[in-house]
């Protein structure tokens, strides 16, 4: 995550498999997908979301779709506050 953040100077998003332990998460793995961005938005293309479950489906890691619980993105180089969008 922190290297997709350096390498934008737009904001960036991007969706991550999450395990749950037993007091906490864990982020395993994360997609960086196409989408479009800006200086303030992130707007993921649904069918980037669409192929990246084909293509788990096919490598037969389905337990991975339903563990697509995280969708993060940057603020670019802002702090991490929570944005009224966010909210």
């Amino acid at each position: 995550m922190e290297s997709y953040i350096g390498f934008c100077s737009q904001e960036i998003g991007w969706f991550g498999v999450v395990e749950e332990l037993d007091d906490h998460f864990l982020v395993t793995e994360c997609y960086l997908l196409e989408q479009r961005v800006s200086s303030a938005t992130v707007n993921m293309v649904a069918e980037a979301l669409g192929e990246l479950t084909m293509k788990l489906i096919n490598q037969g890691e389905l337990e991975k779709t339903s563990k697509l619980r995280l969708w993060g993105h940057s603020h670019v180089r802002m702090g991490i506050s929570p944005s009224g969008t966010d909210d």
